[in-house]
């Protein structure tokens, strides 16, 4: 993975594969809470802010075009999350997807344990749009766009003595494997979970920023050490905080949209000088969403980019005014389907 400091180079003009020094700081490093549209430079350190936080959930999906089969043709999908793997197995003859799981524990590689099965259409040679997820202890998989019912055997329960933390797998998260056949898979996609972090702001009277206490008291350690996995679980267990918030009757938490940087009610200002900082009283819900009238807009022409108006700025030390990253792209049309009554 590019290290802040390969960024930066690039931002600065000087290609990284002419610098060494450079190229030997890029390492495999674990998956990451990193929101793009959250990261900046500049602050206090004037450099490239990321993340640091481990994340295991993830979803992979792929192109695969089947060019030719035998009896035995089996594509295989693998998700890495601390001491398991998770696999699906796919017959490219008959179909049958087989989702299974194997521990780090385990002697062989090849140990599985079969959690469920199900028929998909991925029979022969053809066009299939895959995409498999381990989300929320459940196994999912979907075959061009629609998902494949596993039924509850999908779910399943980690043991309370199993080890947490990342492994050294961790650092090659998604695997994609195929035997007796002939195949090409391409349009590659990783996707994480996203979540709320335990953090709180403990002083009541500050105005939001000050007496933040994070998730893990080693918060700056753990940007240092995302290629090691058990070094990493070693500094996030012995900083691990929790966060807990009281509330009293006619008293709601607001959530945001679950960005590591989202501004949702746990991290509010209290100029109101309340006895819980965080908390929203009944009487300032004033309203009831019922309508989701106008979702994102989604550009049409040039294959579906449309023509850049504006685009995202960049400041500090290291990066440009203007990125290529458009801000607004025309024409556009509102995404009709989705507008709809909430319940």
């Amino acid at each position: 993975m590019p290290t802040p400091r390969v960024w930066e180079a690039f931002s600065s003009g000087v290609d990284p594969q002419f610098e060494p020094s450079l190229l030997e700081q890029m390492r495999p490093e674990l998956i990451t809470d990193l929101c793009a549209y959250n990261a900046y430079t500049g602050g206090h350190s004037g450099q490239l802010y990321r993340d640091c936080y481990w994340v295991g959930d993830l979803t992979v999906s792929c192109r695969v075009k089947v060019q030719r089969v035998q009896p035995d043709s089996e594509l295989v999908l693998e998700l890495n999350e601390g001491c398991r793997a998770y696999r699906c197995r796919i017959d490219l003859n008959s179909g049958e997807a087989r989702l299974s799981v194997r521990t780090c524990f385990g002697r062989d590689v090849d140990d599985e344990q079969t959690l469920a099965s199900a028929k998909t259409k991925v029979r022969g040679p053809g066009r299939y749009r895959l995409r498999f997820a381990n989300v929320d202890n459940r196994l999912c998989l979907w075959v061009n766009r629609s998902l494949v019912s596993f039924g509850s055997a999908a779910e399943y329960e980690l043991p309370e003595t199993e080890y947490p933390g990342p492994q050294e797998e961790d650092l090659i998260p998604v695997g994609i494997a195929a035997k007796n056949t002939q195949l090409v898979v391409d349009d590659l996609l990783i996707r994480r979970d996203i979540y709320y972090r335990s953090e709180q702001i403990i002083d009541v009277d500050a105005e939001g920023f000050l007496n933040a206490r994070y998730e893990s008291a080693n918060q700056p350690e753990l940007r240092q050490l995302l290629h090691d996995p058990q070094a990493w679980w070693e500094a996030y267990r012995v900083g691990m905080q929790t966060a807990e918030f009281q509330l009293g009757e006619d008293e709601y938490l607001v959530l945001g949209d679950n960005s590591p940087r989202s501004k949702d009610s746990r991290l509010w200002a209290n100029t109101r000088h309340a006895r819980h900082r965080y908390a929203v009283p009944a009487s300032a819900l004033v309203g009831k969403a019922f309508f989701v009238y106008w979702p994102h807009g989604k550009p049409f022409l040039r294959g579906g980019r449309g023509f850049p108006i504006t685009y995202h700025k960049a400041y500090g030390p290291y990066s440009v005014e203007k990125t290529n990253y458009p801000n607004l792209r025309v024409p556009f049309y509102p995404q009709i389907f989705r507008m709809r009554r909430i319940r």
